[in-house]
């Protein structure tokens, strides 16, 4: 043989014979204690055989039979470390094994008239071999035919040695049997406390790695990482045993470890959850991720244990982010086009103004075709200082509140006050405009400037889509409201458009072919208004029937005579709104 093979062999065998080779940390647990077995039996099954030739030098022992039986213990342990193949099927090998060395052991006994000295051996091998069988075993099946075997051997060889043998057969069988059934009992009940076990923490575990947060448990007198699930290793990148036994504060940065020490510390006295952002977790290749922390305390086998919940906050730091400048752009936009407003209204009604006098002027001096152009040019003026009105008073309205001054108001008073503004807008298109006052004593408290604005837009929207008919105004009031409603009989509105009724510059006919002109803002600005006063606005409407608008209020309980703010009004009679504080 050459020394190549020579030496090739010699480091098996050594392999073979070395502890550490019995726990190397690539293989299973179980591979590993099988290994251990076929070392003992290799070791075992020699030293009986001397043991036997020094106490009963006349018992009939083969040499050849153990050495046999010793080399396949042998060659099953050595072949599991070079083989894929005898790893995988290592039980169902050790189990043949074991049937082959305890029919052996029988056939020992038997021959040699169950000599005590082989019957002590027999029962010895019989309860380490039971014991090794029943390692990895799952269910009880498998043992219980090896304990038949085990035992109907026995006693069948028992039964057929010469006619006295050397040992009690029924007190031997009494022993053999008893252990049998005694083992076989206890492994079941071992067996169904070790299912019980198992299903248990397979449903923690399933429960700990379903997750979506990290969840790490740290003994909380070492400060060491004893569990963690599977979405811990995900966050922090490393893997489980990395992690088992990894101090705490490893996972945390420098700056934050006093304020983590001081939490732990802290829950480990006072044994109350804590929750804490702002945090930071340290991963295995140095970032650090923004987290959320829950951190409690439980006695777990006599000792605390600290569990840590920590939910990854990246996604919503960052659209934190995002939401924060979003606003602060919408801020800034919405300051700019306030400004530009501002600057416009400065601008443009300066200019209107001395357009609407001249015009006005022309149209009284003139006569005829000129006339006529003096009086388009000063309508149409007048309906450009309207829009401009309403787009600044909307943007007051978005850039703040005004000034409002609330007062207890009689609403039916109100509503025939500015019947004298209003009527006038009813009668140039043929229409008629009423009033039904079933509760001419109600009041709220409004601003009264605010309000006439309110009624002012809802009857000249009203007076806009009615070609022929009526408006009603009416006033109405129930326990805690007071609702002013607004009818016509005009054109109405589609069911597709309602529900953007109320949107700025929003209108149901658009482009230039539109059938009624106007800027789409005076129900946003109306719509605000009633809002700014805890009031609600409310619409029913049938296209070709008519429109009902109805704003309600609080009702006022108390009447209290303090008068409302002074009304300003342009030339076509529509209220303005106070200033913006």
């Amino acid at each position: 043989m050459s020394c190549p093979r020579i030496g090739f062999a010699l480091t098996a065998v050594r392999d073979a014979l070395n502890p550490a080779a019995f726990f190397s940390e690539e293989d299973a647990p179980r591979l590993r204690a099988y290994r251990v077995v076929c070392a003992l039996a290799v070791v075992l099954i020699p030293c009986f055989g001397l043991v036997y030739d020094i106490t009963s030098p006349g018992l009939r022992d083969p040499l050849w039979a153990r050495l046999g039986v010793d080399a396949a213990w042998g060659a099953l342990g050595v072949a599991s470390f070079w083989w894929e193949r005898v790893r995988t099927h290592m039980r169902r090998l050790m189990r043949i094994l074991l049937y082959v060395t305890t029919a052996w052991i029988i056939g020992l006994a038997w021959i040699n008239g169950f000599h005590p000295d082989v019957a002590l051996g027999l029962l010895f091998t019989l309860i380490v071999v039971m014991v090794s069988f029943s390692m990895g075993l799952d269910r009880p099946a498998p043992l219980g035919r090896f304990l038949a075997f085990s035992v109907g051997g026995s006693l069948a060889a028992l039964a057929l040695t010469p006619p006295r043998p050397q040992v009690n057969p029924f007190v031997f069988g009494l022993c053999i049997t008893g252990a049998a059934l005694v083992f076989y009992m206890t492994s079941r009940l071992r067996l169904a406390i070790r299912k019980r076990l198992l299903e248990t923490e397979r449903r923690f575990r399933t429960l700990m790695d379903a997750a979506n947060d990290a969840i790490i448990v740290v003994d909380a007198e070492t400060g060491r990482l004893v569990d963690a699930n599977d979405r811990a290793e995900q966050l922090t990148g490393y893997v489980f045993d990395e992690l088992q036994g990894m101090h705490h504060s490893i996972l945390q940065p420098v700056e934050e470890r006093a304020e983590y020490a001081a939490l732990f510390f802290r829950e480990k006295i006072h044994e109350k959850p804590y929750l804490g952002d702002d945090l930071s977790l340290v991963t295995q290749t140095g970032e650090q991720v923004p987290v959320d922390l829950s951190v409690s305390v439980a006695e777990v086998d006599g000792g605390p244990l600290v569990l840590a919940i920590f939910r990854d906050v990246t996604d919503r730091k960052r659209h934190e982010r995002q939401l924060v400048e979003a606003r602060e752009r919408a801020e800034e936009m919405l300051r700019l086009k306030t400004d530009i407003l501002n600057n416009m209204s400065h601008e443009l009604r300066t200019p209107l103004t001395s357009i609407l006098g001249f015009s006005e002027t022309l149209a009284e001096d003139l006569d005829g075709e000129l006339q006529e152009f003096a009086e388009i040019i000063h309508t149409s003026t007048r309906r450009l200082r309207k829009t401009l009105n309403s787009v600044l008073n909307m943007a007051q309205l978005e850039h703040g509140d005004p000034t409002l001054d609330p007062a207890p108001m009689t609403l039916a008073d109100e509503v025939e006050e500015a019947l004298s503004v209003l009527r006038p807008l009813a009668e140039e298109k043929g229409l008629t405009l009423r009033t039904h006052l079933p509760a001419p004593g109600a009041q709220a408290r409004l601003d009264e400037a605010a309000f006439h604005r309110i009624l002012h837009n809802l009857v000249s929207n009203a007076v806009k889509f009615t070609e022929e008919g009526s408006i009603t105004l009416t006033v109405e009031a129930d326990a805690s409201e007071v609702h002013l409603r607004v009818s016509d009989t005009g054109v109405g509105i589609s069911d597709d458009f309602l529900p953007h009724l109320f949107e700025q510059f929003r209108q149901q006919s658009r482009g230039f072919g539109r059938d009624f002109e106007g800027s789409g803002l005076g129900l946003a600005i109306t719509k605000r208004l009633v809002d700014l006063q805890d009031g609600t606005i409310e619409v029913e409407s049938e296209e070709g029937e008519g429109t009902t608008f109805t704003v309600s209020f609080p009702r006022q309980r108390v009447e209290e005579g303090a008068p409302g703010p002074e009304e300003t009004a342009d030339e076509d009679g529509e209220a303005r709104l106070p200033e913006v504080a």
